[in-house]
């Protein structure tokens, strides 16, 4: 009975998100205060700050490299060559954004990658984008990648990337130098654009190198259990510039990305996963902006204090749930019908987007 009920409000709970943003004037389906309500039913887009200059573009990964063989003596074991694409997508209807999806190698961000984030909302749109079709989506991907012609595309600028560590081999990966030539390149360059804010450990250059993984905890507060559980199949991201670590929570809510940083990065989650997303209103994609840093991120939605549901991104994780657990789970006994069945292929490529 407390699956089923969990399942009634989280239908009232999906019924509200459509409701309470087309028709301000109608009650609140799950009987909120007029406070409470706004706090879920009105959607903050992100704010973006000043451009930066970019250290990872090609004349900025150059000057820096002359500027290292000035003061070291270094062995040259490469050359200074375009690994990877910094593009922006244009997708003009939701069929367009959903071919973008289709490609699970893809990392998509609604917001562009060389900008400052000045307050953290729910969602981002362009401005520029008209409100009825999908905002812009950017990606950095590497430069032997295929792309499709059936979306259009600009390339913002060619990319040197040296430093990606990821757990599996990547087709992107270039033996530019050593470990240690790698890291001084970078962060000369990072020196050069005025980017290179990050506190680094001084006392030895062991601590100087150590690189951290991304990995935490994402927690809901569920009112039928009165206790705050874990959020399972979300895909967690850390993104330092161009390059980006994920992960998915077990059903603890755990999550471990595949890859590590040497400096602090940007944690967020993308409300969807390869059948469904979660929108924020009818504007454009839920995200939830987690911090920038250096270590775990564990989070904990909804205050337990309160009897209903008055926060947005608890909104969004208790609606994640139930569709994860009708896709991809035991779709609550025999309650709902079994979703339409995928090939083998696309399922394998589900739990990757």
């Amino acid at each position: 009975m407390k699956c089923l009920n969990s399942f009634c409000k989280l239908i009232l709970l999906s019924v509200g998100l459509v409701v309470s943003s087309c028709q301000k004037e109608e009650s609140d389906p799950l009987g909120l205060s007029k406070t409470e309500s706004e706090n879920i039913n009105v959607p903050r887009m992100t704010k973006l700050g000043k451009k930066l200059e970019n250290p990872y573009s090609i004349g900025n990964m150059k000057k820096a490299w002359k500027n290292l063989s000035k003061k070291y003596k270094i062995s040259k074991n490469g050359e200074i060559e375009t690994t990877h694409l910094y593009i922006k997508f244009k997708p003009k209807t939701m069929e367009e954004l959903g071919i973008l999806k289709q490609d699970s190698s893809l990392v998509l961000y609604d917001v562009p990658l060389d900008y400052e984030i000045d307050e953290g909302g729910d969602f981002y749109h362009d401005p520029e984008v008209p409100i009825s079709q999908p905002t812009y989506q950017y990606a950095a991907i590497p430069i032997n990648k295929s792309l499709s012609n059936t979306v259009e595309y600009v390339i913002l600028e060619e990319l040197f990337i040296p430093d990606e560590d990821f757990d599996s081999p990547e087709t992107s990966k270039v033996q530019f130098a050593s470990n240690e030539i790698i890291e001084q390149l970078v962060d000369e360059s990072l020196r050069l654009t005025g980017n290179l804010k990050d506190t680094m450990p001084t006392t030895s250059l062991a601590a100087r190198r150590r690189k951290w993984r991304p990995a935490g905890t994402i927690r809901v507060y569920d009112h039928v259990t009165r206790s705050y559980v874990g959020v399972s199949g979300v895909k967690v991201r850390a993104r330092r510039w161009f390059t980006t670590r994920r992960g998915f929570t077990n059903n603890n809510g755990r999550f471990s990305c595949n890859g590590r940083f040497r400096r602090a990065a940007n944690y967020s989650i993308k409300w969807d996963r390869y059948q469904y997303s979660i929108r924020s209103g009818s504007v454009g994609q839920a995200i939830l902006n987690g911090p920038k840093r250096q270590g775990d991120w564990n989070v904990n939605l909804g205050n337990q204090n309160s009897t209903v549901v008055n926060d947005r991104q608890q909104y969004y994780a208790l609606i994640h749930q139930g569709a994860l657990d009708y896709y991809y789970g035991g779709r609550f006994g025999t309650y709902l019908a079994s979703p339409k069945q995928f090939s083998k292929k696309t399922i394998e490529n589900c739990g990757e987007n």
